[in-house]
């Protein structure tokens, strides 16, 4: 990784956690967008995991040589693993949503009752 992108990645995770404000703010239209970034970058991520399995992982499985099996990143960890990993990360850090989301007030009551609904469940306006 270019140093550049090395010295911005470790100055935003020395700065102010965006999670905490948004818990401590209890502003449902904060907690709101703050939910609905998530849900991009979870979709982006499903996005990804479906490019790298259709071009990286079936053609290696179909490889004469059958190297498909433990297919490993530049890292050399497992990629797919640690791909779903990054997804689901993603999903456990929304607030007040979710199996494992966190809700930001104590007595667990969802402070943003008015929240508009996701794009998916939306009807469509053909």
């Amino acid at each position: 990784m270019p140093p550049k992108h090395v010295e911005f990645i470790a100055a935003v995770g020395k700065g102010p956690s965006i999670r905490d404000y948004v818990m401590n703010k209890r502003d449902s239209e904060v907690l709101a967008a703050y939910n609905r970034c998530l849900e991009a970058v979870q979709s982006f991520r499903n996005t990804h995991l479906q490019i790298v399995t259709r071009f990286i992982v079936v053609p290696a499985s179909k490889s004469s040589k059958g190297q498909g099996k433990g297919l490993v990143g530049t890292g050399g960890t497992g990629f797919m693993q640690f791909l779903k990993g990054l997804r689901d990360s993603t999903i456990e850090a929304l607030i007040g949503e979710g199996p494992k989301g966190v809700s930001p007030t104590p007595s667990g009551a969802r402070p943003y009752q008015d929240t508009p609904p996701s794009p998916r469940s939306q009807p469509s306006r053909s």
